[in-house]
Formats: structure tokens, sequence, C-alpha cells
């Protein structure tokens, strides 16, 4: 049986023999493309849900466990994969709440900024 990425055959080649296991970073492939070594979290909340008590506690609830997962240990797991330093790796941005978005998505409906242009 072929050796799977993401449960896809990775680039479609031949059974991987059972000698090569327990290879360093498993059985992902590396093929060159840019890795992110320092994750930017930002939680953002779409619909007009999100704006009443209840659902306001509950991103609240989801924006701290962004931030604990951000500083954790758990941050280690990336570095077998060769990315990420460990704990504390990756960096929460912040949280935004889009309450105008409908329940069907277009484009008009996802502002078209990021930091790095603003």
């Amino acid at each position: 049986m072929a050796r799977k990425t993401g449960g896809v055959n990775a680039h479609g080649k031949s059974p991987v023999s059972p000698a090569v296991s327990g290879l360093a970073h498993g059985d992902l492939v590396y093929n060159g493309g840019p890795l992110i070594s320092c994750p930017q979290v930002h939680a953002t909340f779409w619909g007009p849900d999100w704006s009443d008590e209840v659902h306001q506690a509950e991103s609240q609830r989801l924006i701290q466990f962004l931030k604990d997962l951000s500083a954790s240990s758990w941050m280690n797991i990336l570095s077998q994969y060769g990315a990420g330093t460990g704990q504390n790796s990756a960096t929460f941005t912040g949280s935004s709440f889009l309450p105008n978005v409908t329940g069907t998505l277009s484009d008009h409906d996802i502002p078209h900024r990021t930091p790095d242009r603003d």
C-alpha cells in the first residue's frame, strides 16, 4: 500500500518499503515551497450571531484557546516537521468581528486587505 500524506498518495509513487519507517518527518514530503516558521493567528468571527452575550462569551473562550495554544509546548510538534521553534513559536495577532457577513459569502463580503498592505 502506498504511503500517504494528508490522506493523499504522495505524488502517486510506488509503495514505500517498510524498512524506510521512522523518517525524521514521518510521511510528509517537502517539495521546496515556503514554510511558516512562526504562525500568526488571527481569530475572525463572521455574521451577526457573534454580537449577543452568549456568543461573545464563546468568542472569548475561543480567543483564549488560540492564545494558550500559540504559547503552549504543543507548538513543539511543529519542530518535528522542520518548522517552528517550539513553545511560543506562534503569535496571536488579534481578533475581529464582521457582523455584516451574510450566510452566503461572496468576494464582496470578504475585506480585501491584509496587515501588510494597509
